[in-house]
């Protein structure tokens, strides 16, 4: 029996290169970094509400030019629109955006006081609905760049990120990143449309926890939660979303890949 290096691996780390979630209009493979409070943003982490209430900070390493602009834009991807589909709502655009390079090559985005953009809506998903995806997106700004009067804060429900790209002739992107958010407080009070991605059963987030009673089980599903260790002001938790490209490589595979991605080897 031999063992080979496990080079199939490759192409699902290329696809987990990418900072924007897996289906998204764009992929981006520069990560943005964005920070809430002493909380820096993982690729898919699920953030309490409470945590994301004001504007985070916002960072992009060495992919934008300190002598440049860009435009930064957040959306939600998972908005019910009615009983049988989701629309998206645009919750924060910026333009003007400049930046400082510090001494570790990492740039700070320095966000204009007042601009012409569309201001921060916090994230707020319906109670009881599965974990909304929000993404942030940093693109070059063009010399000519004007947002259009149809995208206002009046007019943030059924934003088509694609056509605002093509009418603003924003084509160089520079960095993403997303995020998660439910609202755990309590049971759904509505029905809802579909889901759009299926997230890990075992989701939890500080706030399901803090609504929890402790009645001494581990949760209503009998299941442990997956979680990181935060502040004791709020803990983030991980969420695995099962159509990653890292998941979709693993179900396409065979056992034997399946035991390739666990130990780096295949064996024949």
């Amino acid at each position: 029996m031999k063992a080979f290096p496990c080079y199939h691996l490759l192409a699902s780390l290329a696809v987990a290169s990418a900072q924007t979630f897996p289906g998204f209009t764009v992929t981006i493979t520069n990560k943005l970094g964005v920070t809430y409070g002493d909380i820096s943003v993982s690729n898919g982490q699920q953030l309490p509400r409470a945590d994301v209430l004001s504007p985070p900070n916002i960072s992009s390493s060495d992919h934008f030019s300190a002598t440049g602009k860009a435009v930064l834009i957040m959306m939600d991807s998972d908005v019910p629109a009615n009983s049988t589909s989701r629309t998206t709502l645009l919750h924060w655009l910026v333009p003007d955006i400049t930046g400082v390079t510090d001494g570790t090559n990492s740039t700070y985005l320095t966000l204009p006081p007042s601009n012409d953009g569309v201001p921060y809506q916090p994230p707020s998903p319906p109670q009881g609905d599965y974990p909304h995806r929000y993404s942030f997106l940093l693109y070059e700004q063009t010399r000519d760049f004007s947002i259009p009067s149809t995208v206002n804060a009046s007019s943030r429900r059924g934003f088509d990120l694609k056509g605002f790209l093509n009418d603003t002739g924003l084509v160089t992107s520079l960095a993403a990143n997303y995020m998660l958010v439910a609202n755990v407080s309590g049971p759904a009070s509505t029905s809802f449309p579909p889901a759009l991605y299926t997230a890990s059963s075992t989701l939890a987030s500080s706030e399901a926890a803090a609504t929890a009673t402790s009645s001494g089980s581990s949760g209503s599903s009998g299941s442990s939660a997956s979680t990181t260790s935060s502040s004791a002001s709020g803990t983030a938790a991980t969420t695995n979303l099962s159509n990653t490209g890292e998941a979709q490589a693993l179900r396409a595979g065979s056992g034997v890949a399946l035991l390739a991605a666990i130990f780096g080897v295949i064996l024949i």
